[in-house]
């Protein structure tokens, strides 16, 4: 009897975890998309030198926005999956925060506000100074075909 309580009370405790787990992981995508968007900027903008940090990275549908540190510099990425693949579509620093300038991008009004909004909850607990260091790109550097070739010494300049 003592055992079919245990099994029950651990079988609850297992359903409400994931309960709790899984709308977090569905608001800013799969650990896969995740992995392959930090993939992609680690490929494209990671020097020996100079690490690339990249966190958070918030995914709705085709769209996904990357937060990242390099040195003392830092930023946001907006990528695009096309045909399976990510890509980089631009960087910029605070105006990935806004749902005009991601429609502008050519996101829908309703996939903007969405990627909007998982990224400010995503980088809500993270430090004040931290999140400055994302705003503080100034400008929006287009990468060109998705690419970051020639880019990495535009990051944070």
């Amino acid at each position: 009897m003592i055992i079919g309580i245990r099994r029950a009370f651990v079988t609850l405790v297992v359903f409400l975890g994931c309960t709790m787990v899984l709308p977090a992981a569905a608001a800013t995508g799969s650990k896969a998309d995740q992995d392959a968007v930090v993939h992609v900027l680690k490929h494209a903008f990671e020097q020996p030198q100079s690490p690339l940090r990249v966190r958070p990275v918030v995914v709705s549908g085709d769209h996904a926005i990357a937060s990242w540190i390099q040195d003392q510099r830092g930023g946001r990425a907006l990528l695009q999956r096309k045909h399976g693949t990510w890509r980089v579509v631009l960087c910029s620093g605070e105006a990935l925060r806004h749902p005009d300038i991601l429609v502008q991008a050519g996101l829908t009004p309703a996939d903007a506000k969405r990627l909007s909004d998982r990224l400010s909850q995503a980088e809500a607990g993270m430090p004040k100074a931290t999140r400055r260091l994302f705003d503080s790109f100034e400008g929006t550097v287009m990468i060109e075909d998705g690419h970051g070739h020639g880019h990495g010494a535009g990051h944070g300049k």
